[in-house]
């Protein structure tokens, strides 16, 4: 942003903001979602857990887990944007 606004600093930045705030905002609120897949609030969701990562194992339902794991989620389909150069 800076190179196309060399002189103007406060506006670069402002339009850089702009851009990357749908994706900060994005994986801000999927950090919150997804905290219980690292810290399992109970026992359930702990062998729940377990179960899923037992089943991606497996040749033909881990790729179809994942793949359908990606294709749900929007934070999945945003990490692979270098947001950087959007």
């Amino acid at each position: 942003m800076l190179t196309r606004h060399p002189h103007d600093v406060e506006d670069a930045l402002s339009q850089w903001e702009r851009k990357l705030r749908p994706y900060v905002e994005n994986f801000q609120s999927s950090a919150t979602k997804s905290r219980a897949l690292f810290t399992p609030p109970n026992r359930i969701e702990k062998a729940l857990r377990s179960g899923v990562i037992r089943m991606s194992l497996f040749p033909v339902i881990g790729p179809a887990l994942w793949r359908r794991l990606a294709v749900k989620s929007k934070g999945a389909r945003m990490s692979g944007i270098d947001i950087a150069a959007a």
